[in-house]
């Protein structure tokens, strides 16, 4: 006794299929008519988009689409907005902070602050 792969495993609709049954003209009536009475049931349920409320930005297709081509001004966004949207980790500020402290250090010239003797040093000749 083999046992063929399509027994074992495979769609159900494919073994259906294969088993085709020949059916007298009153069973093909009896089958139609139930499958046709499920489907009618099936059409009579509670529409699920019943209790939907129409939106003012839908268009309603009418002649008058040309008019609706004009937008509204559109919404600013605040500085919080964009505050929120490109937060910085502390790793990132971190690093803002120190880049920005070795840039102040560059930009001020070290101070010398003991006097050179050619400044104490005033003769008739540099002043006029």
């Amino acid at each position: 006794m083999t046992i063929s792969k399509s027994t074992l495993r495979g769609s159900n609709r494919i073994k259906d299929n294969d088993k085709r049954r020949v059916v007298d003209e009153t069973s093909r009536k009896r089958r139609h008519r139930k499958v046709m009475e499920l489907l009618e049931s099936d059409n009579y349920h509670d529409d699920p988009h019943a209790d939907l409320v129409m939106s003012k930005r839908i268009p309603k297709f009418d002649d008058n689409l040309e008019q609706r081509s004009t937008r509204t001004k559109k919404k600013e966004r605040t500085a919080e907005y964009y505050q929120i949207k490109y937060r910085k980790n502390f790793q990132q500020l971190v690093d803002e902070d120190r880049a920005e402290a070795e840039a102040n250090k560059k930009s001020v010239p070290k101070q010398n602050f003991e006097e050179p003797a050619t400044l104490l040093a005033v003769t008739p000749a540099t002043i006029h």
